[in-house]
């Protein structure tokens, strides 16, 4: 069927300005109400490798979340090419909640499970974090065969998944998956070559 996940969003906790109290308040870190669909290359080593370039592409806006998943969506378009395999999947409010609060109760997991997940490599929602995008949440399917049943992985273990996917042939082969995407968005060669590692 495809290697389907869906790349969710998360702008980080802010102080902003309540123009209602009129007081300054603690904004709480929320999922976006949209996400990409991938049908194919939504396992960790192409998303990693898709993030990894965005990085590059977005360093002079660091984490700005709006632009980088709109550039995140050209990078993957250019690089898959044609008019298949890429798209954007909307979430309710009520999923956009589930995403955020990201619990691993039974009841909460099989919702997301249902209701968001597209199965296969499941759910990604990435962030800004040390001065690169990356993974934050990432959720897994009963289809993963990996798990033994829906749930969120723990912060070790989206760690340990992001290691073994930098030991993938797409970061250590004779041409990356990086190089592939450089060639499919024109990147100048030297504006990969301090890539994200």
């Amino acid at each position: 069927m495809g290697n389907r996940a869906i790349v969710a969003f998360e702008v980080a906790a802010s102080e902003g300005f309540n123009h209602a109290t009129r007081a300054r308040e603690i904004i709480p870190a929320r999922v976006e109400p949209f996400g990409i669909y991938l049908h194919w290359n939504g396992g960790p080593e192409s998303v990693w490798g898709f993030l990894d370039a965005l990085t590059v592409r977005q360093k002079d806006r660091g984490g700005d979340i709006a632009y980088g998943a709109a550039r995140l969506v050209e990078i993957i378009g250019r690089f898959f090419g044609g008019s298949n395999s890429l798209g954007l999947a909307g979430f309710t409010n009520a999923e956009t909640k589930l995403l955020t609060k990201r619990s691993n109760a039974d009841a909460q997991c099989t919702k997301v499970d249902r209701a968001i997940s597209p199965g296969d490599a499941g759910i990604y929602v990435v962030g800004w974090s040390a001065k690169r995008f990356a993974v934050v949440g990432r959720f897994v399917g009963v289809s993963d065969a990996v798990t033994t049943g829906a749930r969120w992985l723990t912060d070790n273990e989206i760690t340990r998944e992001e290691a073994a996917a930098r030991e993938h042939s797409y970061f250590t082969g004779p041409e990356t998956l990086l190089d592939a995407i450089a060639r499919a968005n024109a990147f100048p060669d030297a504006k990969l070559a301090g890539r994200a590692a």
